[in-house]
């Protein structure tokens, strides 16, 4: 549904403009595109990479933590608008998934890290330490570079400090469910068989992003 959202807005360049987060336009009173901004997009090529993106990694973060997920479309759409508007004084006008995208990652990432780590997988764990450091990567091409690894250049320009401040999001949320949600209870031979799925699923897991990544 909110992927749809996103494509319905793209082929309504009208309604993208009023959505749209614009710098002069919300210091102005239209606070609305605090929220709504990230929904809208540049380009056919922006738009593909944000909501492929966005389509897998809110099925996979939903999957594991429900609760999570709607804390992070919550509060990620308002905090990295504000983050963009005071660091990026150049910058009049954003559009764009991929902070939000980033913290949905940061927050799975970090989830199924800590699983892998508590349960004794060596390899999950290493695969995952391995996606976080792309991510860093990733992020200092575009900060040093100013070019993305994904997107078609010249579709807009990159701002890392949506991609940022979405990193800091999908950690925040994920230290404040670790450290607020009740211990589950778990049978030894219910837990046997949760270690050996979840090694799998995280493997498959990694060949899958690593495979969309490399598109």
């Amino acid at each position: 549904m909110l992927a749809g959202i996103a494509i319905s807005l793209f082929f309504m360049p009208k309604v993208g403009t009023l959505l749209e987060l614009d710098r002069e336009l919300i210091a102005r009173g239209e606070l609305w595109r605090l929220f709504t901004g990230h929904w809208t997009h540049c380009s056919l090529n922006h738009l593909c990479w944000d909501v492929s993106c966005f389509m897998l990694l809110a099925l996979l973060c939903a999957k594991k933590s429900m609760k999570g997920f709607i804390m992070i479309l919550g509060i990620a759409s308002p905090i990295i608008s504000v983050a963009v508007i005071w660091q990026c004084q150049e910058i009049s006008s954003y559009r764009g998934l991929s902070g939000i995208d980033t913290a949905l990652f940061v927050f799975f990432v970090l989830f199924c890290l800590k699983h892998a780590f508590i349960a004794g997988e060596r390899l999950p764990t290493a695969l995952f330490i391995l996606l976080l450091g792309g991510l860093a990567g990733k992020i200092l091409c575009e900060l040093y570079g100013g070019v993305t690894l994904f997107c078609r250049p010249g579709d807009f320009i990159p701002v890392p400090v949506a991609h940022m401040t979405g990193i800091i999001v999908g950690f925040a949320v994920f230290v404040f469910l670790a450290l607020f949600r009740p211990p589950m209870k778990e049978k030894g031979a219910a837990k046997k068989t949760t270690k050996v799925t979840d090694s799998k699923l995280h493997t498959k897991l990694f060949g899958l992003i690593t495979f969309l990544c490399a598109l």
